[in-house]
Parts: structure tokens; sequence; C-alpha cells
């Protein structure tokens, strides 16, 4: 699986973007691409939205915005 993975600090307005496409545990595939750009756990991330290939949500107790997309 590819993953597709953008992080926006709102305060800074740094981003980063990237993807990754690695074996991993099926199911933490989103996780582990996030976890290359910043160290989080998935209870650190509020889903605003989510689909089986889109997603978009919040680090938690940040100012960060995530994206990803799967294919």
């Amino acid at each position: 699986m590819k993953v597709f993975v953008q992080i926006v600090d709102t305060q800074s307005s740094i981003s980063q973007t990237g993807m990754i496409e690695e074996p991993i545990q099926k199911g933490l595939e989103v996780l582990n691409a996030i976890n290359h750009f910043i160290k989080v756990n998935n209870a650190d991330i509020e889903w605003e939205y989510s689909t089986p290939t889109f997603k978009c949500g919040r680090v938690k107790e940040t100012t960060k915005v995530v994206s990803v997309i799967c294919i």
C-alpha cells in the first residue's frame, strides 16, 4: 500500500509531505507513515474525516493537521 502524508503546522505554516510504501502489519500503515515525520500514537490524532482511502485530522495538543491518502 502507498500512503501519502501531508502534515502542516497551522501556526508556523511549516509543512512536511511524503509517500511511504513499505511492508508493515496490516492496519498500521497510516500510523507508520505519519511516524516517519512526527512521533504519535493513534490516540494522539483526532480524525475529523475518515474513509478507507482518505483521512484528515488534527494532532491533539498541537497546531498540526494531518491528511493521508492510501492507495
